[in-house]
């Protein structure tokens, strides 16, 4: 019977982790270097009923608990990994068994010489090895397949600052349309209160006798569609708080608030040129720029190219001289 025990330890490189990156990832290869040495939250955001949100603050939080951005980012994560294990294949690899264990071989044996009817014969063994692999050409395999893990973290990265877009874009578009949902409630109520006071003036006229009965009657139609637009501007006020939650990725629930700021002055001049707000936005949009690239190229291939065409042609026509006249006469 043979008993042995075998371990092997393969020395390689470990990565640490870091907190979530807080530095702006305005570029494909900053998003995946942040994606790479982070690690998001993994808590669920719960919103505060009591508190109003601003759209910066409902922006942050959708970009941490939405589900998109989540895959978008463990994507990112796992291509930046990859890249790591493509670089690996540049070091050597050394590997280190030991095998150990003992060997008992028993022989049967005539009992009038061996009490024990049996002989055993116990042996200890101890097998080290270490090896050593290491690649030194292979006719640029390694240098292709980093390239190419380059390539796929840089679009990983790209992917993730464009779907952190679309998410900043749901969420403001759900915001705004909530601000305009509560400017609708509230034109609503006003012109039911409104309603409300003709209908009061027509009756208390009808009832002196200075206003007629159509009057009234269309005083109260006003009054009946001001509630029922009313009523209806109330639901789409519910309906929009609604879909902000959905677009943040929170439970869905009317039970938000948001700081429109309705009563904030608009400024008056602007802090920076016109210019330099679209370079800025240029800047910090990758279609944008990829537009803009597109307009400043020379339109050289679309203009239509200059000809220079000869041509020649030769021809002969008979003449005929009469004997008598001096002026000569073609050919029919």
């Amino acid at each position: 019977m043979v008993r042995a025990l075998s371990v092997g330890l393969l020395f390689g490189s470990a990565s640490t982790c870091q907190a979530q990156c807080s530095a702006i990832a305005s570029t494909p290869r900053l998003a995946s270097d942040c994606a790479a040495r982070s690690i998001p939250d993994n808590k669920i955001a719960s919103l505060d009923a009591a508190h109003p949100y601003s759209l910066a603050e409902l922006v942050d939080i959708a970009e941490q608990n939405n589900p998109t951005t989540r895959m978008a980012w463990e994507r990112a994560k796992q291509r930046a990994e990859s890249l790591g294990i493509a670089r690996s294949e540049y070091f050597p690899i050394l590997v280190g068994i030991a095998a150990f264990g003992d060997s008992r071989q028993i022989e049967p044996f005539p009992a009038a010489l061996i009490p024990k009817g049996y002989t055993m014969v116990e042996a200890a063994f101890a097998q080290p090895e270490i090896t050593l692999d290491y690649l030194l050409f292979d006719f640029g395999k390694r240098e292709a397949k980093v390239d190419a893990t380059v390539a796929q973290k840089l679009a990983a990265g790209a992917n993730f600052i464009r779907t952190n877009q679309e998410v900043a874009f749901r969420v403001a578009t759900a915001y705004y349309n909530l601000v305009t949902a509560q400017e609708r409630l509230q034109a609503a109520r006003e012109t039911l209160q409104t309603a409300q006071t003709t209908q009061d003036a027509a009756e208390f006229q009808l009832a002196n006798g200075r206003s007629t009965m159509p009057d009234v009657l269309n005083a109260r139609a006003e009054t009946a569609q001001a509630t029922f637009d009313l009523e209806s501007a109330q639901g789409d006020e519910m309906v929009a708080r609604v879909q902000l939650t959905e677009e943040i990725g929170v439970e869905p629930s009317p039970s938000i608030l948001i700081d429109a700021q309705q009563n904030a002055p608009l400024p008056q001049t602007l802090s920076i040129s016109i210019d330099e707000l679209i370079d800025r936005a240029i800047q910090s949009r990758p279609d944008l720029a990829e537009q803009a690239a597109k307009s400043a190229r020379p339109m050289t291939r679309y203009a239509p190219l200059a000809r220079t065409t000869v041509r020649g042609s030769r021809s002969r026509l008979p003449v005929r001289r009469p004997p008598s006249g001096p002026h000569p006469t073609l050919a029919p």
